[in-house]
C-alpha cells in the first residue's frame, strides 16, 4: 500500500481577494439582519486569523481594533458566521468551544495535548480509505473528522512529552 504524505492545508496569500466578508454581508442581508460596524469587524478579523480560535481568543483581537465590541456580539456573530456557512464550531477533547473559518475541502487536525497547537492537514489516501469503508459497509457518510492527539514538534523539543488522555468512551484495560 503507497503511503501518501500528509500536507499542511494552504493559507490564501496576502494578495489574495477573499470574497468571504462580503458574502457575509450579503448573507445578513438575505436573512433580515443588520450588517453592523461591529459584525463587519468581528467577521474580518475572524476570517483572516486563519486559527481555531475561542470566542474568548477572538474577542481579545477584535477589540484591539474596535474597544465597543463585546463578548456577547462576538458570540451571536460566530453562531451567524456558522449559519452562513462561513465558520465550523469545533470542539477538541476536553477543550473550550473553538470556531475556524469553513474551509472549502476536507481536512483533519493534529492537536498539541500539551500547549493545545492545532495543525491542520489533507491527505488524500486517509479520504479515500474513509471512502472505501463507508462504500462496502454499504453507509453514505455525512460528515467525518479525523483528530489526532500527542506532542508538537516544539513541545517535543522542549522536552514535554504528550499526556496520556483517553477518550472520554474508551475502556478501561
Amino acid at each position: 500500500m503507497s503511503r501518501t504524505p500528509m500536507k499542511p492545508r494552504p493559507r490564501k496569500g496576502a494578495g489574495d481577494a477573499d470574497p468571504r466578508p462580503a458574502a457575509f454581508r450579503a448573507y445578513l442581508m438575505r436573512s433580515g439582519l443588520k450588517a453592523t460596524r461591529q459584525r463587519d469587524a468581528i467577521a474580518r478579523v475572524f476570517l483572516a486569523s486563519g486559527r481555531h480560535l475561542t470566542v474568548w481568543q477572538l474577542h481579545q483581537e477584535v477589540i484591539q481594533q474596535d474597544p465597543q465590541v463585546n463578548v456577547a456580539t462576538v458570540f451571536r456573530t460566530l453562531k451567524v458566521l456558522c449559519r452562513a456557512g462561513l465558520a465550523v464550531e469545533r470542539r477538541f477533547a476536553h477543550s473550550l468551544t473553538r470556531y475556524e473559518a469553513a474551509a472549502p475541502s476536507p481536512h483533519h487536525h493534529l492537536i498539541c495535548s500539551q500547549c493545545g497547537h492545532i495543525e491542520e492537514f489533507e491527505d488524500d489516501g486517509l479520504e479515500r480509505i474513509q471512502a472505501e469503508v463507508a462504500r462496502r459497509a454499504g453507509f453514505a457518510v455525512t460528515d467525518a473528522r479525523v483528530e489526532l492527539y500527542g506532542a508538537c514538534r516544539a513541545c517535543r523539543e522542549a522536552g514535554r512529552p504528550a499526556a496520556r488522555r483517553r477518550h472520554p468512551g474508551a475502556r478501561r484495560p
